[in-house]
């Protein structure tokens, strides 16, 4: 029921949709289904697939990806998809909030989406700190021969 209602909040550009994401993600507990996402990770899914074309899509993932309140998991889901649609002034804001992060996994996770971006490459190698080598070696976007 949530979710549908986030997702009919989203299909029609409500002005307030992406506060509503933000709460969804915020107050809701992440309980999947094997059928179906949770609604805070439904809200996440929403914001990534928005982040590429809107601003406040990718504000509101910003303050999503930074809350250390938030669980891990939906933390690390909205850092991937910041970092995958980052311009370089959004890698750079990205790197300045991985210096201080403290949870490993979403640090390499947004760290490898960085290294794997194309528009934040004057980032790459400030990421490359934070990914963990490859168990077949090489690094992350990197060809092997």
């Amino acid at each position: 029921e949530k979710v549908a209602a986030l997702r009919a909040v989203s299909d029609t550009n409500c002005p307030g949709a992406f506060d509503l994401f933000a709460d969804a993600i915020v107050t809701l507990p992440d309980l999947c289904r094997p059928e179906a996402d949770s609604v805070p990770r439904f809200a996440v899914r929403i914001l990534v697939g928005r982040a590429s074309h809107e601003d406040r899509a990718r504000q509101t993932l910003e303050r999503i990806a930074w809350n250390r309140s938030i669980p891990s998991n939906l933390r690390s889901l909205a850092a991937v998809g910041l970092a995958s649609v980052a311009d370089d002034a959004g890698a750079w804001r990205i790197v300045s909030h991985l210096e201080i992060e403290q949870d490993e996994r979403l640090s390499a996770s947004a760290a490898q989406a960085l290294a794997l971006n194309p528009a934040a490459a004057s980032a790459s190698a400030a990421v490359a700190q934070w990914i963990p080598p490859s168990p077949i070696g090489g690094e992350v976007g990197e060809q092997q021969e």
